[in-house]
């Protein structure tokens, strides 16, 4: 007794010794997965931005070891398709906007127009919209994404051309949102160049109005733009094109396979015993038949007899 009651204390402070550890531990691992951000967003002038940041999924693809890289504007969405072992650009894009907003959380619009999985972020007929900063919307197919403008066909014939910096959104199933908690932000005032560390990013289709709480007006003569589906996506991954990517043998094949060497190996065991006892019925019938011959031949013919079918085994 007097023994135990010595230990408690002791196990009261290895325990919390160890909860320390493992807390301690736990932030490591945490601001180890925490990566450096650099961007910058100066009045009339496109967003930039640096950074590289892991991501789960895009739309309804997953995104095994999934990446995004932003240099400048040019936006790269890595991940590792269906069996390979490397990361390989799946997705590229521009960089439209970047900035940390409420909660201290990074918001960007990317607008992807290159990569093996693009066909996949494509639902149904594409009807494409662009707010721009002035309050105005316009709704058609976008034609051009360039490192400062941006040019969408409204009508048969009419095009407008936008600068990246005035627009605000885009609602696309191109255009894609990305956000990322973030911490430490500091703001240089003399190169208006925003820093941060941030972790792992999330995707969401833009939506209409969601960079602002007051709803945008439609430009004269522009058709009403219609809203898309809300319902979660199931996730699964792009089947790729790329080399190396053809896959193997299908469960249906080797299915097949099993089966044809099932029977091969069963056949003989089957077919032997009635191979053998249909032959030596057979033989039996033949033999038989030759011995009425013979007599026959004698009793009509008076062919002299020969020797015995029978006889000869």
């Amino acid at each position: 007794m007097v023994a135990a009651r010595k230990m408690a204390p002791m196990l009261k402070a290895s325990r919390c010794l160890a909860l320390c550890l493992a807390f301690t531990l736990q932030l490591s691992t945490l601001s180890a997965l925490a990566a450096p951000v650099e961007m910058q967003q100066l009045e009339g002038k496109p967003a930039q931005a640096n950074l590289t940041l892991p991501a789960a999924s895009i739309g309804s693809m997953l995104l095994p070891d999934g990446q995004i890289s932003v240099s400048g504007q040019l936006v790269e969405v890595g991940a590792v398709p269906e069996w390979l072992f490397d990361r390989h650009t799946v997705l590229t894009g521009t960089l439209i906007r970047l900035d940390v907003g409420t909660g201290s959380k990074l918001d960007g619009l990317v607008y992807f127009n290159g990569g093996d999985w693009l066909k996949n972020l494509r639902q149904g007929r594409i009807s494409e919209t662009v707010e721009a900063a002035d309050g105005n919307t316009y709704v058609g197919r976008i034609s051009t994404v360039t490192s400062e403008n941006l040019s969408i066909d409204t009508l048969p014939g009419q095009t407008r051309t936008l600068a990246l910096a005035n627009v605000r959104n885009i609602v696309s199933p191109y255009s894609y949102r990305f956000s990322a908690t973030a911490s430490g932000v500091k703001l240089s005032p003399e190169t208006g160049t925003t820093t941060c560390d941030a972790s792992t990013v999330s995707f969401a289709p833009a939506r209409l109005g969601s960079t602002s709480s007051s709803p945008t007006a439609l430009a004269p003569g522009q058709p009403k733009a219609r809203l898309f589906a809300s319902n979660q996506p199931v996730l699964k991954l792009p089947k790729s094109t790329l080399a190396g990517t053809e896959g193997g043998i299908s469960k249906k094949a080797i299915t097949a396979m099993v089966a044809v060497d099932a029977a091969n190996t069963l056949a003989p065991m089957i077919a032997l015993p009635l191979t053998m006892a249909l032959g030596q019925g057979r033989a039996e019938n033949t033999l038989n038949g030759y011995t009425e011959a013979n007599r026959l031949n004698d009793f009509f013919l008076h062919i002299p007899l020969v020797t015995s079918p029978t006889a000869k085994f």
